[in-house]
């Protein structure tokens, strides 16, 4: 008998009273349709026994394992801890967590898909049979979205069949860096859906979750400090005559010229610090010294200025998506400036005639400087010179 490369066809195995769809799509033997019942029966069963071997093989739940494509290219969550996010084909990168998965059994030959580095499963959206993108999801290995059974291929690549589809683990025929991966309708000669199994030396342990914290910015139920009651926004005037003269007045969009109106734009003595334990936790007492400290301008965006990262992110968390926590995520400007921490002073001198409307007159009925109500009737307790201080936290 004739035996080479090639590919055995329904027609050629036809009469033996059945067929495989391995037969009629995998790359393996050609057989002369000439074959009598005897030889394709032995042929048939030597490829079901070399498959059944391949097949039976168990992959270790605690060995890490890179999943590659046949460019070289690997399956990536991109240190993403979003529930939903998406799986990607990314650049192989030496310890990169991300490209690191677990393999979970679940029975009868399948495994859940598990990253150690965000525990989270590879799911296939749910859509059924249906090609879309896979995401990941809290895993669950008895939900057959996360179900994926693993068959070894004749030559040494693997296909992940997702057992609530059907359909195969691939990606765009392109193979391109950064493209997404779908479940695609199975297709077992298409080199978009197989893989390779690589095992990793890389250990993966992932950052336990927060629980709890002592810090005022995690606790949901604390969103003010020593800050006055909300109210209107409102211009004092020295008197109707003036309030009335004011263009603001009749086109309140223009900014007022109020004499008792002080604007503290300008610039600011500032500290940047890049996590609250490092802040200068006294610096808003009058007798601070804060003379050593650089001066930026307000408004103005500190990034811009040389303090800090500027963080750049659509949808995606910067920190891990555990609130009210703030905890830093793999990859991300947090890892690096956990929670930054900017404070700012300045001193400024009330003018001179202000003095006798906030003890006595009338006419001023209430102030308010950069935001805060400082006099709201009777005697304001503002020296003449005052600090203003403020903190910000990104």
């Amino acid at each position: 008998m004739n035996i080479g490369l090639g590919c055995i066809t329904q027609a050629d195995i036809g009469f033996v009273g059945g067929y495989s769809p391995w037969f009629s799509s995998l790359p393996f033997l050609n057989i002369n349709s000439m074959l009598n019942f005897k030889h394709l029966f032995l042929v048939s069963v030597a490829l079901w026994s070399a498959v059944g071997m391949v097949r039976a093989q168990e992959f270790d739940p605690k060995q890490s394992y890179e999943i590659h494509t046949q460019n070289g290219l690997v399956l990536d969550n991109q240190e993403s801890l979003d529930l939903g996010g998406k799986i990607f084909i990314s650049k192989k990168e030496p310890h990169k967590e991300s490209q690191v998965w677990n393999l979970i059994p679940c029975g009868d030959g399948c495994y859940s898909i598990v990253s150690p580095l965000t525990e989270l499963g590879i799911d296939n959206s749910g859509n059924g049979s249906k090609e879309c993108l896979v995401i990941q999801w809290d895993p669950n290995k008895e939900n057959p979205n996360q179900q994926w059974r693993i068959t070894a291929l004749p030559n040494g690549n693997y296909l992940f069949t997702s057992v609530a589809s059907g359909y195969n683990l691939g990606f765009p025929d392109a193979g391109l860096v950064a493209e997404p991966v779908y479940q695609l309708k199975p297709d077992a000669q298409k080199i978009s859906q197989q893989w390779k199994i690589v095992k990793s030396n890389l250990k993966v342990v992932a950052e336990a979750f927060k629980t709890r914290s002592d810090n005022d910015w995690e606790n949901e139920r604390i969103f003010a400090v020593n800050k006055e009651e909300g109210r209107s926004t409102f211009v004092p005037f020295a008197d109707t005559e003036e309030m009335k003269s004011d263009p603001s007045y009749t086109r309140p969009w223009i900014r007022n010229q109020s004499s008792r109106y002080l604007l503290l734009n300008g610039d600011w003595k500032f500290h940047w610090v890049k996590q609250p334990s490092e802040r200068p936790v006294d610096f808003y007492k009058p007798g601070y010294d804060g003379s050593a400290w650089k001066e930026i301008p307000v408004p103005s965006n500190w990034e811009m200025l040389g303090y800090g990262t500027p963080i750049y992110t659509n949808i995606t968390y910067p920190i891990r998506n555990n609130p009210p926590f703030i905890q830093g995520q793999r990859g991300y400007t947090v890892e690096k400036e956990p929670n930054a921490v900017g404070s700012y002073r300045r001193e400024f001198s009330l003018p001179a005639d202000w003095k006798k409307c906030l003890s006595t007159s009338t006419e001023c009925t209430a102030l308010c400087i950069c935001g805060s109500m400082v006099r709201k009737s009777g005697i304001a307790r503002v020296p003449t010179t005052m600090p203003s201080s403020t903190s910000h936290s990104m």
